[in-house]
């Protein structure tokens, strides 16, 4: 896996701004736009510049963000990130209660990573106007295997239940290559989500 060395929070933060100018160009007609980063033993995922994977918002996400806030629903608890190996792409279909089986979550505390739950994705306190995210703050795996394991994406869900189907699903994404991480791996994952208005 190809790492960056010294970048700071506001250098993640512009990388993902650009990316978002650029989505909105080639889908104008788009007004949320996720995207996840990652470190690995402290150190930003990339080979030149951040390498950012945008997400896809799954139905049941974008149904339940419009009810809270517009309708009657209460808010979630919590947001977490799940690991998934599986080869796949998400699909405006996936939720909750599907998301392990489709997505292959990685449930294991031998060939996965030693947290009992999924990590808690927590709102960084400096986060721009119409965006919100975890930089600084990114939800941490310590990778436990005998050699390594693969990760191909990630899902943000509202249950913290490793390969629990409870709750919804807000986001997920698939990774543009396979991350192979080694045993004592410091993993970490990110994730900001942009509104913009038309």
């Amino acid at each position: 896996m190809n790492i960056l060395h010294a970048t700071s929070n506001n250098d993640i933060r512009r990388a993902i701004a650009r990316s978002v100018r650029a989505r909105m160009d080639a889908n104008p007609e788009a007004n949320a736009f996720g995207t996840y980063w990652e470190k690995c033993n402290g150190i930003l995922v990339g080979a030149h510049t951040i390498e950012l994977t945008p997400n896809l918002l799954p139905e049941e996400g974008l149904n339940n963000a419009l009810d809270v806030w517009l309708g009657s629903v209460a808010k979630p608890a919590g947001w977490y990130i799940a690991l998934y190996s599986g080869a796949v792409s998400p699909l405006s279909a996936w939720t909750a209660a599907n998301f392990a089986a489709n997505a292959t979550e990685n449930t294991s505390l031998t060939e996965g990573y030693s947290e009992a739950t999924r990590p808690q994705w927590n709102k960084s306190a400096n986060a721009d106007n119409g965006a919100i995210d975890n930089i600084g703050d990114e939800c941490a795996y310590t990778i436990v295997c005998s050699t390594t394991i693969n990760i191909n994406g990630v899902g943000m869900l509202s249950s913290n239940a490793r390969g629990g189907g409870g709750g919804v699903i807000a986001s997920a994404a698939r990774y543009a290559s396979t991350r192979q991480l080694s045993n004592g791996d410091a993993y970490e994952v990110g994730y900001r989500t942009t509104f913009t208005s038309a």
